[in-house]
């Protein structure tokens, strides 16, 4: 787990400053990090579908009735930073979904009346952001702070390479931690496959199985 004070001071070493104690100080350097600190963190938490971030909730009644488009709208779940899915009924997550919706100030529209099943990205404080997120909040608020701290604009051009990448083959601190999270709460599954019944077809192999990673 990492405090804000760490996180700040991570980011504040990318730039060659020295460590705060605390966000509440009256200096440049520690209100700097304030204010920029909880942006940066919800901006990372945006990005990608972090595991730590998903959060699911079911809304039993529709909040009002928009003026065109959609019968009903719901408001959107308390600390929502993006919406993912919204679906009438429990299907799996890799379930095609059959429910159209959209997203639009604070409210999810849709044609459902019985209540919705919500899946969503919500703010996490920083002592809950896994240590994969960190480096990339850290970075981020680097990024942030870069210009009103240094008036560096080479050093925030070299932030951003490390954030993004170059080219295919690096992904930036972004892509890694991406890939590292996507590594988590991977089900295998076996299903048959046709394609593999009809190449199997008078072997001895007793499939056919596809492992299906999702």
């Amino acid at each position: 787990m990492s405090t804000d004070v760490e996180i700040s001071n991570m980011a504040l070493s990318m730039i060659g400053q020295s460590e705060i104690s605390s966000l509440a100080g009256t200096d440049n350097v520690s209100k700097t990090c304030n204010v920029h600190f909880q942006q940066a963190v919800d901006w990372v938490l945006r990005q990608r579908e972090w595991k730590d971030a998903v959060y699911r909730a079911a809304l039993s009644t529709p909040d009002g009735t928009p003026a065109y488009g959609w019968d009903h709208y719901y408001d959107q779940p308390a600390s929502c930073l993006r919406v993912l899915d919204v679906r009438a009924t429990q299907l799996e997550d890799y379930a095609e979904n059959p429910d159209p919706w959209s997203f639009e100030r604070g409210r999810i529209y849709c044609n459902i009346a019985d209540g919705i099943k919500v899946k969503y990205l919500t703010q996490l404080a920083a002592t809950s952001l896994p240590s994969h997120v960190v480096d990339v909040v850290a970075l981020e608020l680097a990024r942030r702070i870069c210009i009103p701290i240094t008036q560096s604009s080479k050093m925030l051009d070299d932030l951003n390479v490390r954030m993004f990448g170059v080219g295919k083959e690096d992904k930036g601190v972004l892509g890694e931690a991406a890939a590292i999270d996507g590594m988590q709460g991977r089900n295998m599954k076996v299903r048959s496959s046709n394609l593999v019944k009809v190449r199997m077809q008078g072997t001895f192999l007793a499939g056919p199985y596809v492992y299906d990673y999702r």
